[in-house]
């Protein structure tokens, strides 16, 4: 018997003179086709993890200061707002014009701003203690300490922190004590005096 003829095989030769055939044709398609698949899977991939990331940092950055404004108020007259930790409440005098910003987890605390919203003040009412040693663990590396009787009777320990921009003190309050911590009081010492005279044994 005689050889088989050769057999044709059917193809194409490319821009670049290689000879391919149809079977090679096809793979090469169907790697396009998934490579491609692979890509819009990977730009999805990409896009959910960006996106997650924006929720993300709106989540820790913006809704916090959403929900903190949400509780803040203006004073539209002169309001007493009782600071509460445990058997103790002690009340605080807000003047008219101050915006307040309680801390819904903490009774005990207060965030305060003066109606042009420079000066800042904290109260917190802390347990009973020596007033001094109150003032050294919340004013760290202050100035010379100071003792006033305020104007509803109780007692201000106060001192001007180490670069005299604001000021932290304790008012004993009947048995109470309540942390005052004022921040850049330069030309507001008035107002510190004020809201500090109006802390007092709630009634």
């Amino acid at each position: 018997m005689g050889a088989a003829p050769p057999t044709a095989l059917s193809g194409h030769v490319d821009a670049y003179g290689e000879f391919s055939t149809g079977a090679d044709a096809g793979s090469c398609h169907n790697l396009d086709v998934l490579t491609e698949s692979r890509r819009r899977v990977l730009g999805v991939v990409v896009l959910v993890v960006v996106l997650t990331g924006i929720v993300g940092v709106a989540c820790v950055v913006v809704v916090p200061q959403v929900w903190a404004a949400s509780l803040t108020t203006v004073s539209e007259e002169p309001r007493t707002v009782e600071l509460s930790a445990g058997d103790h409440r002690v009340g605080a005098r807000v003047p008219s014009g101050w915006a307040l910003r309680p801390v819904p987890t903490d009774a005990s605390r207060l965030e305060l701003w003066s109606p042009d919203g420079v000066l800042h003040v904290e109260l917190r009412l802390t347990d009973p203690g020596d007033p001094e040693a109150l003032l050294a663990e919340t004013a760290a590396g202050h100035g010379p300490v100071s003792t006033e009787t305020t104007a509803a009777g109780g007692i201000f320990v106060h001192a001007e922190t180490a670069d005299g921009s604001g000021i932290a003190g304790v008012v004993t309050a009947g048995g109470s004590r309540v942390v005052v911590v004022a921040d850049e009081t330069e030309g507001y010492r008035a107002e510190v005096a004020m809201l500090v005279a109006g802390i007092g044994a709630a009634t």
